[in-house]
């Protein structure tokens, strides 16, 4: 929550203003009850908006556990495409009364430009479209590989490209008249990548887990998503009609994802040759976007060679009731059957249908290489699990990484170890997963790898020495501020704000003391690692003494971190946190000094400074090298005085008492000298009484 000046052209406007309607940053007027209801997906609010000029806006009210992805904001503004809409607007939503009374909480919010009008198809409609041949090659496909070149360009990934988040211009009412002279692709910041995107248009592996543990992707899928949708728009029956997710799954493993979704279906010869290459299910058989240009410029693109050999056994294998040809829907299964699958590895079942039915050395080898991995950390807590997901991806190209109950691919593991935490959910998990190797084994053992893999294995590391630390900013929840970059801070005193920044903490903890809300402890775990993570020189020189148990060393280091905050970000006056601090936190500061007059001096000068909201100058009245400095040097000199006559003290009184004949030496030199003072005196009067009308001259 930032603090803007008011726009005077604003605050004329604030009469006609709609009480159901609150102000974004400085000048979109958002109508948060008039529902958009399609142009929002995976259960976000979608609602009208307002430029200064009256534009047609509508904007994206964002979930807190859903993270947004706002780091790719930067690439999607650099797009400049006319078929996407434009981001007007994105940040947090403020603080204001008027505000929260229309938002149960402080919200991330894009704002779109509305250029949409109906989708090309919406949820529980049908999968074969049946477009005509020319209406996609003439219109809808040329938009979308413009889109994905300039996607190429600015190294930006969509993750969410199907027949849902295309849409047709404004006016238009019925698509199949042939009045559909463009398209547009629909944005794709407001949630985590691929996360609403049905798991038909995604590859198998990305198919295979949680929307929320998809990861970032690869542009390779973006083909691939290309191809399944052409096919979806094309075709006149659907060949997995009534298909769960899960058999959609195995159908593409046994028969390819080109025969699993085209079937026989009577495609135009255009998309044939053209469908097999985005479709192949080996990303490096795939079409790229260069084939997918040249196609369209009318050049011919052959098959690419290469690619793993699917296995099928002679002999099927039982399991769990059913019967398998294919070791990789069997690894499929493991998954929601651990125990029985433990069984059917540690009794040799599996091994020796291998050896005799597969009869594949290579296979044969890497599953003793999972065998051997698991063994050797021992049967320690989790050895079951980490054996089954370990023989799983040995058996199975496509195999995610799953734990007990957690599935997700390696690139996807912060953004679904985050959003568990923020919801609530057993984390333990993926604790013990941190803990373990087998993100690094699948990484390991994976043909591609994974995205960024030396990034993720650094990151882990990280973690598992986080893990070993009990101290503040530490443990698992510095992990998830490490693992995801998007994650907003989730500390419980901060539930009802979007903390994304530091700065973000600092207007949220100053709104809480302006509602006289402030927490007891305002610096809690998850507070230290977020402001730790995102911007190290926030707190890591008070990481120490934030969590001292001497009072007045924990409060000069709180107050230092909010001067380093106010004075780095060069932040507008904080009313309430400097009210909170004069009243609250300097009390043991306060204590600390010794001069009394000096204490009230400062107390007079912190009373002025309560409602200016300058931090640094609060701080200053406190640090080292002014008034404390100077109190403390005093009281160290009052001190030393104070020892050193104490010392003369006992050193007289053990002499008096151990030596009856202690101070008479020096007795009677005293009274010598007295004597010999007072006799000098009297023979100075004498001289004087008898001399002395002589020497006055009488």
């Amino acid at each position: 929550m930032s603090q803007e000046k008011a726009d005077p052209k604003i605050e004329e406007k604030k009469d006609s203003r709609s009480s159901d309607s609150f102000m974004f940053k400085g000048g979109v007027e958002i109508f948060p009850f008039e529902d958009l209801s399609h142009l929002a997906h995976g259960g976000l609010k979608a609602c009208r908006a307002r430029g200064k000029k009256g534009e047609d806006l509508f904007a994206v009210l964002c979930e807190k556990s859903l993270f947004p992805r706002t780091g790719a904001v930067s690439k999607y503004r650099s797009l400049q495409n006319l078929h996407m809409a434009r981001v007007v607007a994105s940040g947090v939503s403020d603080g204001s009364k008027h505000t929260r009374a229309l938002l149960s909480e402080q919200k991330y919010i894009y704002v779109f430009e509305n250029v949409y009008g109906m989708p090309l198809w919406t949820e529980g409609h049908s999968l074969t479209m049946n477009l005509r041949p020319e209406l996609v090659r003439h219109t809808i496909l040329p938009t979308i590989v413009t889109v994905l070149q300039d996607f190429k360009q600015s190294d930006f990934l969509h993750g969410s490209l199907h027949a849902g988040s295309l849409y047709a211009p404004m006016g238009v009412k019925d698509i199949t008249k042939g009045d559909l002279s463009g398209i547009y692709v629909g944005e794709c910041l407001s949630l985590p990548f691929s996360y609403a995107m049905p798991s038909l248009y995604l590859p198998i592996s990305r198919a295979s887990v949680p929307p929320i543990g998809r990861g970032r992707g690869v542009f390779e899928d973006e083909i691939y998503s290309l191809g399944i949708l052409l096919a979806v728009l094309l075709r006149k029956t659907d060949p997995c009609e009534g298909f769960t997710e899960t058999e959609i799954l195995h159908a593409k493993i046994n028969q390819g994802s080109y025969q699993a979704i085209v079937g026989d279906n009577r495609i135009d010869v255009y998309f044939l040759n053209a469908l097999r290459g985005m479709l192949q299910d080996n990303s490096d058989q795939r079409w790229t976007l260069d084939d997918v240009a040249q196609w369209i410029d009318g050049q011919r693109i052959g098959s690419k060679q290469g690619g793993f050999k699917k296995l099928n056994a002679n002999r099927p294998l039982s399991f769990n009731h059913k019967t398998y040809v294919r070791p990789e829907i069997l690894a499929f299964d493991f998954q929601d059957n651990i125990a029985e699958a433990h069984q059917l590895i540690t009794g040799g079942e599996l091994e020796k249908w291998i050896t005799r039915s597969i009869a594949n050395p290579a296979l044969k080898s890497h599953l003793q290489i999972a065998l051997d991995n698991a063994d050797k950390y021992g049967q320690k807590a989790g050895y079951m699990e980490r054996k089954v997901a370990q023989v799983s991806l040995m058996l199975n190209s496509y195999s995610p990484v799953f734990y007990k109950e957690t599935q997700f691919l390696p690139d996807g593991f912060g953004v679904s170890f985050g959003s568990a935490l923020a919801q609530g959910e057993e984390i333990s998990s993926y604790a013990e997963i941190m803990d373990m190797n087998l993100i690094p084994f699948w990484i390991e053992h994976q043909d591609k790898g994974a995205v960024d893999a030396a990034v993720m294995l650094a990151s882990l590391e990280a973690c598992r020495m986080s893990l070993k630390q009990s101290g503040i900013g530490y443990g698992l929840e510095r992990c998830v501020y490490l693992l995801c970059d998007d994650a907003p801070c989730l500390s419980p005193t901060l539930s009802n704000y979007y903390v994304k920044t530091p700065e973000d903490y600092f207007w949220a903890l100053d709104d809480m003391c302006l509602n006289k809300t402030m927490p007891e402890r305002i610096i809690d775990r998850h507070v230290a690692a977020f402001l730790s993570v995102r911007d190290s020189q926030m707190i890591d020189a008070y990481m120490v003494d934030i969590n001292a148990k001497i009072p007045h060393v924990r409060a000069m280091s709180i107050l230092r971190m909010f001067a380093t905050m106010q004075f780095r970000s060069k932040l507008e006056k904080a009313v309430g946190i400097s009210n909170w601090v004069v009243d609250t936190l300097s009390q043991p500061l306060m204590e600390r000094l010794h001069d009394r007059l000096l204490r009230q001096k400062v107390m007079v000068r912190l009373k002025k400074l309560a409602n200016e909201g300058d931090i640094v100058a609060i701080a200053a009245l406190f640090e080292k090298d002014t008034a404390l400095r100077k109190d403390h040097e005093d009281y160290t000199m009052a001190m030393a005085n104070y020892q050193e006559l104490l010392q003369q003290e006992q050193v007289l009184d053990y002499n008096i008492e151990h030596n009856k004949r202690y101070g008479q030496g020096a007795g009677r030199e005293v009274a010598s000298i007295v004597s010999a003072a007072l006799s000098f005196l009297i023979v100075l009067i004498t001289l004087f009484v008898f001399f002395g009308d002589k020497l006055l001259g009488g």
